[in-house]
């Protein structure tokens, strides 16, 4: 159709118009109605007025219908027009002198609110054009976040006979609409079946459009390594296919951005956003550009780089200003003001927030002018001024509570209540941090609602009221304590038994009412559970064994959680105390795969201002009990440290003492009294000497151990398993040490389950000082994990083979961890396995197989000429699941037969094969490989935890296969 400005022109001679598809000219309405309603809708030259729809009767020209709505809404002719169009346009459009393109009539109906039958009504308009309208239409009510309208004109374009790329396209509106309203699976299904009509040679755009979407919507719903695929594959689509299109290009970029900074990836995040920031700067697009600021000064402060995300906010607000988004300006305004106030700069935040506060008053925004006004309380409290801190906050606050901004009022509250506090205003204070507690405990999971628990706990503490701040809670999610509710308590009391699933759990609750693991334990043992329906007698005697397996769990924490909560307090106590002699002691040094408490051991003369440092700790929720020479705190988790506080002249016994274990010392108190020697936790002494502090030794482990004729024992072998009479016959053997690791065989990348890429995943191992790691995803048969296709395996090849060009000499081995399936067969075919140089065989289905079966099922995999490794062997997870039913001596024997290395998992819920079967394979000449099974870059630091297991197993570095070389590994596996 034809606009005043192009398709078209009006004659300077009389009223026509040139039509535009016949080039013939148009009279007026009002010159010759019959004439204009063929040239304006296309009807036969007999057609008359009175023989159009009855729509379009009333009243009879698009530029009547134009007026009428404009008037209805009592909009001027420069107010319809806005920006897009002109008054002059507007009222040529009324007088019926130009007929607007569809995208000009698709702008006059968007802000009228009208839909295009009320201009055209019946007309006998082409099909294609009325696509195109609904199409335009629909992407006009995107961007005002109108999905009853997008659905409603994409679903009329879809229906006037789309082509496959334009259906694509109306696909994703559609989609766009179902993600806003929380319809996940329909619009992933959408965008499925749009991208199967997409022709990539000749629609990359509209393909680089979806997978953008898909990305997106991924990221929404938390999958982020999925989320990075898609945004990469549409970055990737665009530059292959030279798209130009910089708003899109600089969208995708942005996204991408947000997700790597979101992985902690923020070298990749920095560039991104640069590259995004490059492409908006040279298309002018300034918002975008903006966008890209605000990534790399989030990124940047995510980083602790304060002063580079201070300096590209303020880059983000220049061009804010440009375009005059004040919204978004005074968002940045208070991020910026925030890093300023954390730099300590505060002047600068002060004059930011002074800025924003006008700003505000300008926009007529009350809300953000109280959150301003709640920075400005921080700021003044941390300049000493308590009195108009507590003003401020308390007037900010009040206005936040009457506009219903309940999180933002809860701030408020805090910072009131810590300027209460700092004027000794113990009873306001208290007031004030309840209630933004309980205000934060109504809000479904809110992420600060433990850090400002925690806040107020440490300011009881600080003033000595240890039972307050123990005593009072750290709230809950408001919609957790309303599920739980709404559960009866024996169903959550059934769910704990492994196997036992909500469905199964139900029937057994409301058939026979049991509310107790004892009552279903003995309801299965009496075989009641059977005359219930679909449970037979395999469930029940499932059921039993998972009982008895549930008795037998401990409570315990997995080393690596009790290892980092050990290690953040040994770094805390060092920095703050200035101790020099402090260790990690007990079953935490001696790897044990579970931990009770951890024990911590520090040389000092006068313990009181150590334990009110170690009180004070990070995490410690509360003191247990404290003496003269030992502390007890419960950090979070639950986890108890005890710290005892020893001469620096018994450190080395102390040490010794109480890394224990409990075995090994009797062993060796045993040991010294027949050598009417006593050894105790301050030295060795001869008998009656102790009393007189005259020790034998006591100032290192090594000075005990050799006192008594004894080799040094590492820790890990301190369990009593013969390490005693080793060491005192000379022949320990020399354990494997992490240093001696040359590469991890056992990892996984977002290819599949795995958080982090490839090219991370490679440069954190180098880094490590490895000559190689194996990269091992997943074969597709667990569904769960995104397992590789054929075409996936070779795209991931290719991948290696450009990425060890670039990281030589060292090297990505490219390798599968394939599940081997129930009936005993590999998940992939031969072909595949041989496109491999290492094959992980590991079981993840079927776990309920009886031993024989399951026993069968890992040898067979095992005799398998292309497998390398048995993975995970037993299968458990500590805590959660037990090892299935599975004949290790068998196991050990077939790997000692056919030269299938055993793995030792350093996975902290794994740590399997377990230290006992360790030294058993050990003994019997098999070959282990200790990998950390990681699948994020900084789980390949838990290579440590493979390690410590295998030490607790006797194995020393001939043992292993991954302590050689590069060439030398390789040739250590089996003959294909």
């Amino acid at each position: 159709m034809l606009s005043a400005h192009a398709s078209g022109t009006v004659s300077s001679r009389s009223p026509h118009i040139v039509r535009a598809d016949s080039g013939q000219y148009c009279s007026s309405s009002l010159e010759n109605p019959d004439r204009w309603a063929y040239c304006q809708f296309g009807l036969d030259r007999g057609a008359s007025v009175a023989s159009l729809p009855e729509a379009v009767q009333k009243p009879v020209t698009l530029g009547e219908r134009v007026r009428a709505a404009r008037h209805a809404l009592g909009l001027s002719q420069a107010q319809l027009a806005g920006d897009e169009l002109t008054k002059g346009f507007i009222s040529q459009v009324e007088a019926g002198l130009v007929r607007p393109s569809l995208r000009s009539l698709q702008i006059i109906a968007s802000r009228l609110g009208r839909s295009l039958d009320y201009f055209i009504g019946d007309e006998s308009l082409a099909g294609a054009k009325r696509r195109v309208f609904h199409r335009l239409a629909a992407q006009a009510a995107i961007e005002r976040h109108d999905w009853a309208a997008v659905r409603r004109e994409a679903s009329s374009a879809l229906a006037l006979q789309a082509q496959a790329g334009e259906r694509a396209t109306l696909l994703r509106y559609l989609a766009s609409a179902d993600a806003a309203e929380g319809k996940r699976e329909q619009a992933f299904e959408r965008l499925a079946e749009a991208m199967s009509l997409v022709d990539a040679n000749s629609d990359a755009t509209e393909l680089a459009e979806l997978l953008h979407a898909r990305g997106v919507l991924y990221v929404e719903h938390g999958q982020l390594a999925a989320g990075a695929e898609s945004l990469e594959a549409a970055r990737d689509v665009m530059e292959q296919r030279e798209i130009t299109d910089p708003r899109l290009r600089a969208r995708t970029l942005v996204h991408l951005g947000t997700v790597y900074r979101r992985l902690h990836r923020t070298v990749k995040a920095l560039a991104t956003y640069e590259l995004a920031l490059a492409v908006a700067s040279r298309s002018s697009e300034l918002r975008l550009a903006a966008q890209s600021y605000m990534g790399v000064a989030v990124a940047l402060y995510d980083a602790g780089e304060l002063d580079g995300a201070i300096g590209n906010y303020q880059r983000a607000l220049g061009l804010l200003e440009r375009v005059s988004d004040t919204t978004v300006e005074l968002s940045v305004m208070q991020s910026l003001a925030t890093v300023q106030f954390e730099h300590g700069d505060m002047n600068a935040a002060r004059e930011t927030v002074d800025r924003c506060s006008e700003r505000a008053a300008l926009a007529g925004d009350v809300r953000v002018g109280a959150i301003v006004d709640v920075l400005r309380a921080r700021i003044t409290l941390e300049e000493g001024d308590s009195e108009n801190a507590l003003r401020l906050a308390e007037s900010a606050g009040a206005r936040l509570a009457d506009l219903g901004d309940h999180r933002q009022q809860a701030d408020a509250l805090r910072v009131g209540a810590a300027a209460a506090h700092a004027r000794g205003d113990f009873g306001s204070s208290d007031q004030s941090y309840r209630k933004a507690i309980e205000i934060l405990a109504s809000i479904e999971d809110h992420p600060d609602l433990s850090t400002l628990a925690a806040e107020y706990a440490q300011k009881l503490r600080a003033r000595g009221d240890l039972e307050s701040a123990f005593a009072y809670p750290t709230g809950r999610s408001k919609r957790h304590d309303e599920l739980q509710a709404a559960v009866p308590p024996g169903l959550l009391t059934l769910l704990r038994v492994p196997g036992v699933g909500p469905a199964t759990a139900r029937t057994i609750y409301e058939g026979l009412k049991i509310t107790t693991i004892e009552e279903l334990e003995e309801a299965a043992k009496d075989h009641r559970l059977q005359q219930l329906p679909k449970i037979q007698a395999k469930t029940e005697e499932n059921i039993l064994r998972s009982i008895a397996a549930l008795k037998q769990r401990t409570g315990r924490s997995l080393l690596h959680e009790a290892r980092a909560a050990a290690t953040t307090m040994v770094d805390y106590l060092r920095a703050e105390t200035g101790v020099v002699q402090i260790a990690i002691a007990g079953s935490l040094r001696r790897y044990k795969e579970t931990i009770g408490d951890v024990d911590i051991v520090v040389a000092g003369d006068d313990a009181a201002p150590i334990f009110e440092v170690f009180a004070r700790g990070p995490r410690v929720e509360r003191v247990l009990a404290r003496g003269d020479t030992k502390c007890s705190v419960i950090v979070d988790r639950g986890l108890q440290i005890d710290l005892r506080v020893i001469p620096a002249r018994s450190f080395g016994a102390a040490l010794l003492y109480f890394t224990g274990s409990k075995e090994h010392n009797v062993r060796l108190r045993g040991l010294a009294l027949r050598r009417k020697l006593l050894l105790n936790e301050y030295g060795l002494y001869r008998v009656g000497a102790e009393a007189r502090g005259q020790e034998i030794a006591s100032v290192t482990e090594e000075e005990v151990y050799a006192a008594l004729d004894m080799d040094f024992i590492p820790p890990e072998l301190r369990e009593d398993r013969g390490e005693v009479d080793a060491a005192r016959a000379h022949a320990l053997p020399t354990l494997v040490e992490v240093a001696q690791i040359r590469g991890d065989l056992h990892t996984h990348t977002n290819w599949t389950d795995g958080r982090d890429p490839l090219a991370d995943m490679a440069r954190r191992a180098r880094a490590k000082g490895y000559a190689y790691i194996a990269v091992t995803d997943h074969s597709p048969g667990l569904g769960m994990t995104n397992g590789l296709s054929p075409e996936r395996i070779e795209a991931r090849l290719a991948e290696a083979a450009r990425l060890n060009a670039e990281l030589a000499p060292f090297r990505i081995i490219v390798g599968t961890e394939v599940d081997i399936r129930a009936n005993g067969a590999l998940d992939y075919p031969d072909q595949l396995l041989a496109k491999f140089d290492i094959v992980s065989a590991s079981v993840h289905s079927s776990f309920a197989q009886t031993r024989d079966q399951m026993t069968a099922r890992v040898v067979g995999a095992m005799r398998h000429p292309l497998v390398t490794a048995l993975s995970h062997p037993t299968g458990r997870l500590l805590e959660k699941r037990e090892p299935h039913a599975v004949d290790l001596d068998k196991v050990i024997d077939a790997a000692v037969e056919t030269g299938t290395w055993i793995e030792v998992n350093g996975g902290p819920e794994r740590l399997d094969l377990p230290d006992t079967w360790i030294r058993k394979a050990v003994e019997r000449g098999a070959t282990l490989a200790t990998n950390s099974d990681a699948h994020a870059i900084e789980e390949l630091d838990w290579m440590d935890l493979a390690v410590g297991t295998a030490r607790r197993g006797w194995a020393a570095q001939r043992n292993l296969a991954n302590v050689s070389g590069l060439d030398a590994m390789l040739a250590l596996r089996k003959k294909r």
